[in-house]
């Protein structure tokens, strides 16, 4: 379905930075989380494939919501069968088993894809579960930078109601289809933790730090790649108004 959005015109796709994209190694590709359905993973995924191509069983692990790897009918789909590990294990990455070498993590969480379309491309603060994983296993950074979500499946509201059931907040869509639009997809330059002793992983604080470190980079990079799309400037502007 997506390849044929792409063909017939209703997507557009641009990537930068596939050379950013490590070969071999451990790593940890982090990325901003934008629009109430989770596109923007079939987008990344396709574009290290197809584009970069890198091998299936080279893939980085997804995360998911723990609720989604109990539930009967998904459970078997959310699972590391098909690549995808609970999102509690970023908790306590020691105990991951030892196939899981590389992961790719939205370490805004729910947060990220269920904010509103005014708050578009302005991330919520980052977890620090992926800077713990880097350390742990002596993985690479690798940031990816996604634009065209916000645009594509924009979330009207959040509502709180179904958070006893899901585990986290839920968007509330604008539209129950997806919007045309402009996707980019932007590898930054790796990231090495080596100079940070494993031990590290144990001090939230320092965790905490780095985390933030990174996503400031992250940000910056996201506001030059959207500084002249409409859906961007509304959000700094309602942003400078408080909301």
């Amino acid at each position: 379905m997506l390849k044929g959005l792409l063909k017939c015109g209703y997507f557009s796709l641009e990537t930068e930075g596939l050379e950013n994209i490590p070969r071999r190694g451990r790593t940890v590709f982090v990325c901003n989380h934008s629009g109430w359905f989770t596109l923007d993973t079939f987008f990344v995924g396709m574009v290290m494939m197809e584009k970069a191509g890198v091998d299936l069983q080279k893939m980085p692990y997804g995360i998911a919501l723990d609720v989604l790897c109990r539930v009967p009918i998904l459970k078997d789909l959310f699972s590391l069968k098909h690549s995808f590990i609970p999102s509690s294990w970023l908790k306590s990455p020691g105990t991951m088993p030892s196939g899981v070498q590389s992961i790719g993590v939205y370490p805004e969480g729910s947060e990220g894809n269920c904010k509103p379309f005014w708050q578009a491309y302005r991330m919520k603060p980052w977890k620090t579960g992926f800077v713990r994983f880097a350390l742990e296993r002596r993985a690479k950074i690798v940031p990816i930078v996604i634009v065209g979500g916000e645009e594509t499946f924009p979330s009207l509201w959040v509502t709180e109601k179904l958070r006893a059931l899901l585990g986290s907040k839920f968007p509330i869509p604008a539209v129950p289809f997806p919007l045309p639009a402009k996707w980019k997809v932007a590898f930054m330059k790796p990231i090495d933790l080596a100079k940070y002793p494993k031990k590290t992983s144990e001090d939230r604080d320092a965790c905490r730090q780095i985390a933030q470190e990174i996503q400031w980079e992250v940000q910056g990079h996201l506001d030059r790649q959207t500084k002249d799309r409409s859906l961007a400037k509304l959000s700094k502007f309602a942003g400078r108004m408080g909301l």
